[in-house]
């Protein structure tokens, strides 16, 4: 792991989270879901001022597989909004942008840390008063606490009608309008209608 490429994932997963952001705030039904991106870009913004003084101990080559990903995404995203400035998605695949950004930016949070806390990393920061010379990032460190804050983000969770299908919701809004005869726990499914079954002779 090296210097660029960390800078460069994080840079790129701060705007896309911010832009994820503005766009959830503008769509309804969506909304709710703003408070998870901005969560993840306030934290990714705490890594990003950190990381300025983040160097490699060795001269590293980059990890250009990452890097070219980053940017095909990037510009893929900023292509779409251009294109389709009033980006439209439903309630599930706006669930599912959520649950994606959740795991990328968890896996990279985790990495990092893990990476940093290593005995023999290469991954040092600067001494900014050049009479200490380039440290380790050890545990409570300011950058360690912001990566640990994402780590443990809980996965966002989707409104209960994304987990109904129009059938149960039928089911539900008939059960709860007919008054029950018994004591009986109300039944989201259909019941069974009572058919005879001729037999056979």
């Amino acid at each position: 792991m090296d210097t660029h490429t960390v800078r460069m994932v994080v840079t790129s997963q701060h705007a896309l989270t911010e832009r994820f952001e503005h766009l959830s705030r503008q769509t309804p039904g969506a909304e709710e879901l703003a408070a998870h991106f901005a969560q993840r870009r306030e934290i990714l913004g705490d890594i990003h001022a950190h990381l300025r003084r983040l160097v490699d101990l060795e001269p590293q080559g980059r990890n250009t597989g990452a890097c070219w990903q980053q940017v095909e995404l990037s510009t893929a995203v900023a292509r779409l909004l251009r294109t389709t400035p009033t980006l439209t998605l439903s309630t599930a695949q706006w669930q599912d942008l959520a649950t994606a950004t959740h795991e990328v930016t968890q896996n990279l949070a985790t990495t990092m840390r893990r990476e940093l806390l290593r005995d023999t990393s290469n991954l040092r920061m600067e001494d900014a008063t050049r009479q200490v010379g380039r440290t380790r990032v050890h545990r409570r460190h300011p950058l360690e606490r912001s990566l640990t804050d994402l780590v443990n983000l809980p996965t966002p969770s989707a409104p209960i009608a994304t987990y109904i299908s129009p059938q149960q919701r039928a089911a539900l809004s008939t059960t709860l309008a007919v008054t029950p005869t018994g004591h009986r726990t109300p039944n989201p499914y259909p019941a069974a209608l009572d058919t005879v079954v001729p037999r056979a002779r």
